[in-house]
Order: C-alpha cells, then sequence, then structure tokens
C-alpha cells in the first residue's frame, strides 16, 4: 500500500504471534514518533477459552465468546500509546 505525503488511508493488520510463555506484547510505543495519532484504532484479540485469568494492558470495549474461544474488543480514538499492548494469562 502506497500513501502520498499527508495522505491517509484505512488499512487492516492481521498479525500473529507464536506463544513461547504466558505473555506477549505487541509495539505500540512507536506511534510516539508519528507525526499524527491514528484516527481510529481497532484491536481484536482472540484466545482460547482453556486460557485463564486473562490479563489485556488496554481495556476492552467488549468480550465475547465463539465457539472454543475469546475475544476482547479494543477501540481507541486518536491513538498514540507510550506503552506496548500486554496480554498475560495463568
Amino acid at each position: 500500500m502506497n500513501f502520498k505525503p499527508f495522505e491517509s488511508k484505512p488499512f487492516k493488520v492481521f498479525y500473529k504471534q507464536k506463544i513461547f510463555n504466558k505473555k506477549v506484547v505487541y509495539i505500540l510505543s512507536s506511534t510516539l514518533m508519528w507525526e499524527t495519532p491514528v484516527e481510529k484504532a481497532s484491536f481484536v484479540i482472540s484466545v482460547p477459552i482453556t486460557f485463564k485469568n486473562i490479563r489485556i494492558s488496554l481495556k476492552p470495549k467488549k468480550m465475547e465468546v465463539m465457539g472454543k474461544r475469546k475475544y476482547f474488543y479494543i477501540l481507541k480514538n486518536n491513538f498514540r500509546s507510550k506503552d506496548n499492548l500486554i496480554i498475560s494469562w495463568n
């Protein structure tokens, strides 16, 4: 996807990460280096229902269970973060 200077376009990013322990990190702190905040940021976090005591560093707006997975929905407007998204569980 190409952007012209000062042009904005909506796009989706899908991210999948191998899990080696009971904590994952998605880097968001780089948004502080961008010229302007992200107008609308939407995160969907999907985890197996077997994960217990799930902690998410950004507060989800909604959670639902579908099949054998839990889905957490985070919505942010004018988004910039000095912190990364951290998800952990027992």
